[in-house]
């Protein structure tokens, strides 16, 4: 066999490579759940607080992990409330799934939405372009629906409150970047906008601001 044979026999064997590795290849994809009733949702939210707030005071008291004492420890008895209670916001759950854009795309849209301050990630519009780039599944009670637009995820983020939209973005968001956001759900439900996008340059999109 000549050079140039083996060469175009190298060349095929590895485009046949490619394309069944292409064939196989599924896209990352994550799910979030938003609760339309929120006052339900605000009780688990303040069970879940309370819960963290009781294990911290437990572990100070005794010295260990209060849950090796259950008899003693009042989480169990927080743990059942709030499966009660998450069990009874079922009924008004709206899954919301998301797959994961190629690393160019992302880049390209993060750098569509610059902020006009260098020390911070993205633009005010940057969580809804996201979430409108990488949903592809909205499901709930009497809903059934495939990708959503921008102006669709824009009318979302006026109906829904911080933390709710803020279950969105973040869940997109740690998708895409396969890493925890750099913020706390906290700080997102209270400050989505801009504030929570400060960051230190270690923590940043691989220390670059939007616009590189």
């Amino acid at each position: 066999m000549t050079g140039a044979a083996q060469r175009d026999q190298g060349a095929d064997a590895k485009r046949s490579l490619v394309a069944q590795i292409v064939a196989k290849k599924t896209d990352k994809y994550a799910e979030a759940a938003v609760y339309l009733d929120g006052q339900a949702w605000s009780e688990a939210e303040g069970l879940r607080a309370l819960i963290a707030e009781t294990r911290r005071s437990e572990i100070m008291d005794s010295g260990t992990d209060a849950l090796a004492f259950p008899l003693k420890s009042a989480i169990p008895g927080l743990e059942r409330q709030l499966m009660e209670l998450l069990a009874s916001l079922k009924s008004s759950e709206v899954l919301f799934t998301f797959s994961a854009l190629p690393d160019d795309a992302y880049d390209a849209l993060l750098n569509a939405h610059p902020n006009p301050d260098p020390e911070l990630l993205w633009g005010d519009d940057f969580p809804t372009a996201l979430i409108a780039a990488t949903c592809t599944k909205v499901v709930g009670p009497d809903i059934a629906y495939g990708e959503v637009t921008v102006e669709e995820v824009e009318a979302l983020r006026g109906v829904f409150d911080r933390a709710q939209f803020a279950v969105l973005f973040k869940a997109s968001y740690e998708l895409q970047r396969d890493a925890p956001a750099p913020f706390t759900y906290a700080a997102t439900a209270k400050t989505l906008d801009s504030e929570q996008n400060l960051t230190t340059a270690s923590d940043s999109e691989d220390s670059r601001t939007p616009g590189s």
